[in-house]
């Protein structure tokens, strides 16, 4: 049956593809953090358009910390690559999920056509093969398990409230890592361990 949201997406024919961003933050030192942003633009029309892409970066208190513009003649496909600096941001961690906002606006004679937004959150980790994992420079032991996309005698269709209980629960028994089991997770479920401060392997 059906256990997850069902969409219908209705977009212009310039656009941003379905899964179409991709942030990460490569570079993180002397007291400035970098945003690395992919943007798939598909343009559906008959004819190549001249398209504008801008990247707003939000942080936690709303206020836009970073800005670009691109722009590119697109026939029926292209990604945008973009990096943007900024300064003294505050990293995400397993205490402190601090998250911040990508907003993409794609623009068309001035017009903008297509919208999305994605949370990030600005850290940086490494596995040591003697030491283990560490996150923004710090070790952690990881305390978790494997969680099955449903939630019991609730049945496999997805709940937003039950789920954060149950997150919550895990997090009060000191569970900082999750690995997801056998159903792709929801993606609701995921953007609630990056508010909630969990480590994820999907």
């Amino acid at each position: 049956g059906l256990y997850r949201d069902v969409r219908l997406i209705v977009t212009n024919p310039v656009h941003i593809k379905r899964w179409g961003t991709f942030v990460t933050t490569p570079n993180i030192q002397n007291s400035k953090g970098d945003v690395s942003v992919k943007t798939e633009i598909h343009n559906h029309s008959p004819v190549p358009v001249d398209v504008t892409l801008t990247m707003e970066i939000i942080d936690p208190q709303g206020k836009t910390v970073a800005t670009t513009n691109s722009r590119q003649k697109i026939k029926d496909e292209f990604v945008f690559e973009q990096t943007l600096n900024v300064a003294h941001p505050s990293l995400w961690n397993i205490d402190s999920p601090i998250l911040y906002k990508a907003v993409s606006k794609v623009s068309v004679n001035g017009q903008v056509v297509d919208q999305l937004q994605t949370s990030f959150g600005f850290r940086f980790f490494k596995f040591d093969s003697n030491k283990g994992f560490f996150l923004n420079g710090k070790h952690h032991k990881l305390n978790g398990g494997c969680l099955h996309h449903d939630l019991g005698p609730l049945g496999a269709a997805y709940n937003q409230s039950a789920m954060r209980y149950h997150l919550q629960l895990l997090k009060e028994m000191g569970c900082n890592a999750i690995r997801t089991s056998h159903n792709p997770p929801a993606p609701q479920f995921l953007d609630l361990c990056d508010e909630m401060g969990f480590v994820v392997m999907d």
